[in-house]
């Protein structure tokens, strides 16, 4: 699907593409169970923006003024029109019909629930060079950054600790699955598996003590599924060119009803770019397309800050009330609350079937 991306209503006393069309002064906005404090929310006309995760369904609400500060104000140009292009559009008439207005901010948004029909609209959408060469600004709402070609996006807007914060997007990067079960069939990831074992000797213990110091046979004595963040630039290249950033190991855990995510390990020139994040929210994305109602992790004190801004919760408070030298690894977990509606609204609507059915069968026996 195309789309024809309208020239933008101009906006009185804006004649740079450089000028803040709108930001967030001091705001406090809800991200998962905790509250963030924003630093360089802005957009200008030149804008390209990726947001990933739980905060890009907020931000999104907050640029539709469909969602109210918690603290804090907003600096918003009084002309300032804003197109949401989502799920909610069935098809290319309803897109069309949302541009009529000729926006000066674009928001491209695609989660898990939204169903393939639309993920592969949004993929045309984002691919087309329509997009490149719209004149305002683009923000792409997104449950994985892989899904935004290479070089759309110039700024990530992330949440860090108690901060949501603008940052630069320094590498494009996407996921690779079960690089242990296809390396068996596809030699193009052998030279990823052999990069994947060489981060886990120098990250865990246990992978120093295994013999093979081989990721493959770890995960199959575990029984993990191991994924990789990779650079993007690097998918369409041979094997020896994929570029590792980092990876994650996971497995069904029936004991806690819930998938564990078992490690997570960033290489150390990639850290503190939020890729950590970005590898624990597609887990927890792969989740909830499994269905599991939870998402488990025993975390080391750095993954601790990362889960709680993505919405975990310790399963121990008194985990959560250590601080420096007294932290240690933690038990946390994450319930998808999707699957737990889902559950409480079954076991609710069994409820109801069986009085319903308790009650003709009082009216028979009345009879």
């Amino acid at each position: 699907m195309t789309a024809q991306w309208p020239v933008p209503r101009p906006l009185e006393g804006v004649k740079s593409k450089k000028r803040v069309i709108f930001e967030l002064c001091d705001a406090a906005l809800p991200i998962g169970n905790k509250e963030c404090v924003t630093r360089g929310i802005a957009l200008t006309l030149g804008s390209r923006i990726a947001v990933v995760g739980s905060e890009a369904r907020i931000l999104a609400d907050v640029l539709l003024e469909k969602q109210v500060l918690v603290s804090g104000s907003t600096n918003r140009h009084d002309q300032l029109l804003v197109a949401h292009v989502g799920s909610h559009l069935c098809d290319q008439e309803g897109i069309a019909a949302a541009l009529e207005m000729r926006p000066q901010v674009i928001i491209l948004s695609c989660f898990a629930d939204d169903g393939e029909n639309w993920a592969a609209t949004f993929r045309d959408l984002l691919g087309g060079s329509e997009l490149q060469s719209f004149q305002g600004a683009v923000v792409v709402c997104v449950a994985d950054e892989g899904h935004i070609p290479n070089g759309l996006c110039t700024t990530r807007w992330v949440a860090r600790d108690r901060w949501l914060q603008a940052e630069q997007v320094c590498v494009a990067v996407t996921m690779v699955e079960d690089i242990c079960g296809k390396a068996a069939d596809d030699t193009c990831l052998k030279s990823l598996q052999a990069q994947v074992s060489k981060l886990a000797e120098q990250c865990f213990e246990d992978a120093e003590e295994d013999s093979e110091n081989d990721i493959s046979a770890i995960a199959k004595q575990k029984g993990w599924t191991v994924a990789a963040l990779v650079e993007k630039d690097s998918v369409e290249c041979m094997a020896s060119d994929h570029k590792l950033v980092g990876y994650v190991a996971y497995h069904e855990e029936a004991a806690l009803g819930g998938l564990h995510l078992a490690r997570v390990a960033v290489k150390p020139e990639y850290r503190k770019q939020g890729h950590a994040s970005r590898i624990v929210s597609w887990t927890i994305d792969r989740s909830q397309k499994e269905g599991y109602e939870a998402v488990w992790s025993n975390a080391v004190p750095g993954l601790q800050n990362i889960s709680t801004a993505l919405g975990f919760a310790y399963v121990d408070p008194a985990d959560e009330a250590k601080t420096g030298e007294d932290r240690c690894s933690a038990w946390m977990v994450l319930y998808n609350e999707n699957q737990v509606n889902g559950m409480k609204e079954c076991k609710g609507q069994c409820q109801a079937s069986k009085g319903k059915t308790e009650k003709q069968r009082r009216r028979k026996l009345r009879r």
